[in-house]
This record gives C-alpha cells, sequence and structure tokens, in this order.
C-alpha cells in the first residue's frame, strides 16, 4: 500500500529534473591594466587605457569615458562595436576640459555582452588649470560716443572698439572665452572672443524709434537670456543660435533676467506706466508660471535658499530691499534706505551683499537684515566682484579701482579714462 506514492514522488523528481532549466547570465569580464591607480594627470594631458575584456557569451559593444565622483562624464565618450569572446582594448582620451576642478576622477569601461552588461573603473586623479583673474572689460561713454576697453592686471588699458549708439549693457561668459556687448537700440549686440576680442557672432537690434531695443542682457546656465522691449525673452548659446524664447504679459517688457534650477525671474515693466510686476517663468517651457506686483526698479535676483530670493531697487527717491518666498509668492520688504538710491548691488556670498548707493557702498547680511557700512563718500557707478582674489571692482566717475574686500579704501590697482565708466566686469580664464 505505500508503493503508489512512492512511485509518484519518483515519477515528480523525474519530471521537474528534466523540465528546462534557466538560460545562465553571463557578466562581460574587465580587467584594467592602464593607467595605474592614483596616476596623476594635467588639464590637456592624454590618458592612455589598456583593457582586457571577455564574455562566455559574446561581446556587443562598450564604450569608455572619464567621469567624476558622480560618476558624471567629464571628457567625450568613446564608443566602439564589438564581437567574439574576447577583446584586448586600447584607447586614449585627451582631458580637454579646463574647467575642471583638481581632484579625484575615474577611467569608466562599460561593456555590454549578448545577455549582460558590465562596468569597470579605475582612479585617476587630475590636477586642474587654477582659476585666475585675466583682466577686465569697460565701457566708457560721454552720451554720444562709447568705447570698450581691455583693462590689463598691470594697470595698463587697450581700447578695443568705438561706436555711437546709446550703451546698454555688458556681460562676460568665462566658461567659453566670450564677452558680449550691447547697444540699446541700432548697431548690434556682439559675442566677441575675450582672449583676442575677435567677433564670434552678432544679433541685429530693431532699430531706433521703436519697442523693440534691447533692454538687459545676462548669462547664465550656458545661455545669454537677452530681455527686449517687444515683450520677448530669448537665449541664445555660445555659438549664437536661439535655444529659448518666452514672451512677457501683454503691455509689459522685461529687463532683467536670471536663472534659478528649473525657474526665470525677469523684472517686468509696464510699457506706459509705471507698475511693475517680478514675474517666474518655468525654464521648460517658458510658461509664466507665477508673479507678484512690486513698486521698485529691480536691478538683480539673488538665491538666498531654495524658497527665498532677493531684490533691490529704487522707488520714488528711495531704496528699497525685498525677500521674495518663492514658494508662497509673497515679498516682504527687509529694508528701506530713505532719501537714497541703489546704483549697482552684488552678491559675495549667499545672502550677503555689497549695496552701492549715491554716496555709500553698504555691507547687508540679508538672513539676519542687518545693514553697516563698507564704504563712506564714494559715488559709485558700479560694482563687480573678483571672488578669486576677494577684491571689489569699483566703477566712480571716470575711474575704476580695485579694493581687497577685507580692506575697503586700499586701492592695490586703478584705471582712469577720458570719459566716465559705465560698466566693467571681470574676465576669469574659466567659469
Amino acid at each position: 500500500m505505500n508503493k503508489f506514492p512512492t512511485v509518484i514522488l519518483i515519477l515528480s523528481c523525474f519530471i521537474f529534473s528534466n523540465c528546462k532549466k534557466k538560460d545562465k547570465v553571463y557578466f562581460p569580464s574587465i580587467s584594467i591594466s592602464s593607467p595605474q591607480e592614483n596616476t596623476i594627470y594635467q588639464i590637456h594631458d592624454t590618458v592612455f587605457i589598456s583593457a582586457m575584456i571577455s564574455s562566455e557569451d559574446g561581446l556587443v559593444n562598450g564604450r569608455v569615458s572619464i567621469v567624476d565622483e558622480n560618476f558624471v562624464s567629464v571628457s567625450n565618450l568613446l564608443s566602439f562595436n564589438l564581437n567574439g569572446s574576447s577583446f584586448q582594448l586600447n584607447a586614449s582620451i585627451k582631458i580637454s576640459n579646463e574647467s575642471l576642478e583638481t581632484g579625484d576622477y575615474f577611467v569608466s569601461v562599460l561593456v555590454n555582452g549578448n545577455s549582460e552588461h558590465s562596468n569597470a573603473y579605475r582612479k585617476i586623479l587630475i590636477q586642474g588649470i587654477p582659476k585666475v583673474r585675466e583682466g577686465l572689460i569697460a565701457v566708457t561713454g560721454d552720451g554720444t560716443s562709447y568705447q570698450t576697453w581691455q583693462l590689463n592686471n598691470n594697470g595698463t588699458q587697450t581700447s578695443i572698439s568705438n561706436y555711437s549708439d546709446e550703451f546698454c549693457c555688458l556681460d562676460v561668459n568665462s566658461r567659453f572665452d566670450l564677452l558680449y556687448t550691447s547697444p540699446r537700440s541700432t548697431g548690434s549686440l556682439k559675442a566677441l572672443r575675450s582672449s583676442d576680442f575677435s567677433q564670434v557672432w552678432e544679433i541685429p537690434a530693431f532699430g531706433a524709434g521703436g519697442l523693440d531695443y534691447f533692454t538687459a542682457i545676462n548669462y547664465d546656465s550656458d545661455l545669454l537670456f537677452v530681455s527686449y522691449q517687444d515683450r520677448t525673452i530669448k537665449g541664445f548659446d555660445s555659438q549664437g543660435a536661439q535655444k529659448y524664447l518666452t514672451q512677457t504679459s501683454d503691455n509689459t517688457f522685461p529687463t532683467i533676467t536670471r536663472v534659478f534650477d528649473n525657474y526665470i525671474l525677469t523684472a517686468q515693466h509696464d510699457v506706459s506706466g509705471p507698475a511693475k510686476k517680478l514675474v517666474v517663468f518655468l525654464l521648460s517651457s517658458g510658461i509664466g508660471w507665477q508673479s507678484v506686483d512690486i513698486d521698485i526698479d529691480m536691478l538683480d535676483f539673488f538665491q538666498g535658499s531654495a524658497q527665498v530670493y532677493y531684490t533691490a531697487g529704487n522707488v520714488n527717491g528711495d531704496a528699497k530691499i525685498y525677500e521674495y518666498n518663492f514658494g508662497t509668492n509673497v515679498l516682504h520688504l527687509q529694508r528701506t534706505l530713505s532719501a537714497d538710491s541703489i546704483r549697482d548691488v552684488i552678491e559675495i556670498e549667499t545672502a550677503r551683499f555689497l549695496i552701492a548707493t549715491q554716496t555709500t557702498i553698504y555691507i547687508y547680511d540679508a538672513v539676519n537684515d542687518q545693514l553697516g557700512v563698507w564704504l563712506a563718500n564714494n559715488s559709485v557707478n558700479f560694482l563687480d566682484y573678483d571672488e578669486v582674489n576677494d577684491q571689489v571692482i569699483i566703477g566712480s566717475g571716470n575711474t575704476v579701482q580695485i579694493m581687497p574686500f577685507s580692506s575697503p579704501g586700499t586701492v592695490v590697482l586703478s584705471y582712469n579714462f577720458a570719459d566716465p565708466v559705465l560698466q566693467a566686469k571681470a574676465i576669469f580664464n574659466k567659469e
């Protein structure tokens, strides 16, 4: 009576043992022999890569690159097709990205087999090029004629170009070795190579007499954002190709434009009246997301935290500083400087600013709402900040002066001109 269950058990074992087994998975094997671990490289060096690759079920393709500690590629990508079960990889990659900081990086080898893929990494050290100030670019003008100047670190200055149109804007793109100069209404916005001042591209103005003139330019997030009084904001890449376009609301035109993460903050002015708005656009789509009325002519935007931004400007002879809560879309008046007006604002570090008024340069801590005098009795046209040397660039009358931030009033470099200096920007060898 016990034989029948035994037969069933034996039969079951036989059936299951003859079921088709799942295919075996093979991961490609990658053995990197070169470079050696922790080999030191300089910018513009070539990394020679050697690795033995194999897989029992065959190889399909692979790629080689240099990645940072977040495994983001910082070099060109070498891709190659494979066949057979083994391959001796010999490749080379030139380290051409001059913006790389000194630190640990990895040679990355990725191989796809017929059933699976494998990664292998070899740590290397890349010594980046130190960021240095190469000089300044400045614009002077007397109201009828204007000049662009190269200001060298030894105190000398060289005229680059002359033009007769009203000056609008100046900005620098150190990542792509470009500087941008813009007229107000006639002529062209030009991108020049900051190393030799040769023209790379230009954008013609619409012409004087109409509403379609330049109101501001701001380099941000690898694009030059150009604000026009015809209610448009356009973004141009380093080659002059238009990559972004949005329109402001009816009867308003944009001025200052700044990019923060996935959003664009803009200052918008009513075409025919005094009304002004702070407007937030979605960077991805160009759609206006939210806005709030404001009474000042905004000079710039700065980010304090993920939800908090700051702006400053003038209204009716007074200067005001606002905090803008991005999450609630609410403005909070931080500070009023009565019977004074702001000429320029620069950020020294997060939520810490230098604010230049008609007579005084203030140091302002926005988080704690603390205002102090950085430099008194100084009539300022503009400010810029050299974060590499911790120096403040000050335009006052016909003079550009450079002072250490830690020692206001101590002039380490000075440039003098026949006409008032309208703007100056530091040029660096890298971003």
